[in-house]
């Protein structure tokens, strides 16, 4: 296995960034909903969230771009008084966990590297 130039990362630059934007289409309960690939940042903060519970609720509400879970009409409809709680409004406790799961692997946390030895070290 080749290591990667800075030439062949420099060439794959708008690739990269392109994937960091795609938009996923997830079926559920509800409908389709759309979702983007979550920031680094965004994860982080679910994972410092009370519990796993909590962090799901906070992926989907930060990544699923439509339908506009900040609607305020939604929200007013579903009597939410945190706008959070229409994660829970809408989903099911199970398929919270499910959307969010899907979330994290837009962004690569389910996927796989490959690795393996680059060279022994020699005793002097």
């Amino acid at each position: 296995m080749a290591v990667t130039t800075i030439n062949e990362l420099i060439a794959q630059r708008d690739e990269i960034k392109n994937k960091k934007k795609q938009i996923y289409e997830i079926e559920t309960s509800v409908g389709t909903i759309l979702a983007k690939v979550p920031t680094g940042g965004i994860i982080a903060n679910a994972w410092d969230m009370p519990n796993n519970f909590e962090g799901n609720k906070y992926l989907v509400f930060e990544n699923v771009i439509q339908p506009n879970l900040r609607d305020p009409e939604l929200l007013k409809a579903y009597e939410c008084f945190e706008p959070i709680d229409i994660v829970e409004a809408l989903f099911q406790a199970g398929e919270i966990n499910k959307i969010a799961g899907k979330i994290l692997e837009f962004a690569n946390y389910n996927g796989k590297v490959i690795s393996k030895l680059h060279k022994e070290v020699k005793n002097s």
